[in-house]
């Protein structure tokens, strides 16, 4: 199920690009370039000032900034003819429970997968495979970016509507996909990379597979092979908005085999490409401990937890933990121990 196409507001949509009218490749003029830039970096401002408003002794200003965050949070909603038990289970979510996942997406500055439209196209076609796949994919998609707030639920949906897409058309691209994303989601790499491969044999340029099947490759020991298929991943969709995880794949590739310069270069590019994903900043901060310039790896650091809220990042331990929970090979964890977990112990990081 395609999602509707969106309208720029006019005063935006005067400065888009036009084929013939614009010199810039990047497909948009460079005052929507930097309107949209400008607009992202005020966001976390603007969020923490609608959460002071919720408080106001107003009840009509607390209201419209209520419902200012859960616009940001799940979308504007959207009016369908069979509402059951998803109306239901959303009225039920404490408000408690609405600005968590508000307040993880801000922080973590990533791309939002519209969940919430999957579940009403499922509660709309609890037969549809595509609706079911999508969902299983925007779930395991915010698992695997770090942003799900209660992933274990994730997890048991994300399976629930594989397992109902497969039954209903095993042989769809689609449902294989998001089975594929689901396995590396619960650190089943090794069952992922078969059906990866179903779906990059129905299409060679499927970029998502292929940089997934990089990172499964790394994780399963097949460190030489990684590389390619980023690589390959990015030459076919260079302006993919997800481009900055190739780029941390070659990254940590390089970190790990120990060529911390050019480990640096494509993390570098990883931070420029999302600013707001804190998982660049983390591992710049070993890159930059290894190579001894320990005042930007603290900062890194620093960087690093502030943009996860203080979640992530406090202690080799749990940051082995997280990793130990993709792999089980030897000589990957060996790596990682060697250079990742080192360096992060050089930038400041405590053992517990």
């Amino acid at each position: 199920m395609r999602a509707p196409k969106r309208r720029l507001p006019p005063a935006l949509a005067a400065n888009r690009w036009r084929p013939g009218q614009s010199g810039n490749p990047s497909g948009h003029s460079g005052e929507y370039g930097e309107a949209m830039k400008l607009a992202r970096e005020a966001a976390p401002d603007a969020v923490r000032r609608l959460i002071e408003l919720m408080s106001s002794e107003d009840e009509r200003v607390a209201a419209v900034a209520c419902n200012s965050i859960l616009d940001r949070a799940f979308g504007k909603p959207k009016v369908i003819e069979e509402k059951g038990d998803l109306v239901e289970r959303i009225a039920a979510m404490t408000r408690e429970e609405r600005l968590a996942r508000a307040e993880e997406l801000i922080a973590s500055g990533k791309r939002y997968l519209p969940l919430l439209e999957f579940e009403n196209a499922v509660a709309l076609d609890p037969r549809s495979v595509e609706a079911l796949s999508s969902l299983a994919l925007s779930l395991t998609g915010r698992m695997l970016a770090g942003m799900s707030v209660t992933r274990d639920d994730d997890l048991f949906r994300a399976n629930e509507a594989v397992e109902q897409a497969l039954a209903i058309s095993p042989s769809s691209i689609i449902a294989h996909n998001a089975k594929a994303q689901l396995l590396r989601a619960s650190g089943h790499c090794d069952e992922a990379i078969p059906e990866y491969e179903i779906v990059i044999a129905s299409d060679h340029n499927a970029s998502g597979p292929l940089a997934s099947l990089g990172g499964c490759k790394l994780m399963m020991g097949a460190i030489d092979e990684a590389i390619p298929l980023e690589d390959r991943a990015i030459r076919l969709n260079p302006r993919d908005p997800f481009v900055y995880t190739r780029y941390i794949v070659i990254g940590l590739v390089h970190l790990l085999q120990s060529r911390t310069d050019e480990a640096v270069v494509w993390l570098e590019r990883a931070r420029i490409a999302n600013p707001g994903s804190d998982y660049p900043h983390a591992l710049l901060a070993s890159a930059y401990a290894l190579r001894g310039d320990l005042h930007r790896a603290a900062d890194e650091l620093g960087e690093a937890r502030s943009l996860s809220g203080g979640k992530r990042y406090r202690s080799i331990k749990g940051m082995r933990t997280a990793f130990w929970a993709m792999t089980s090979i030897s000589s990957v964890r060996e790596l990682y121990e060697a250079t990742l977990f080192e360096g992060l112990r050089k930038a400041g990081m405590p053992e517990e």
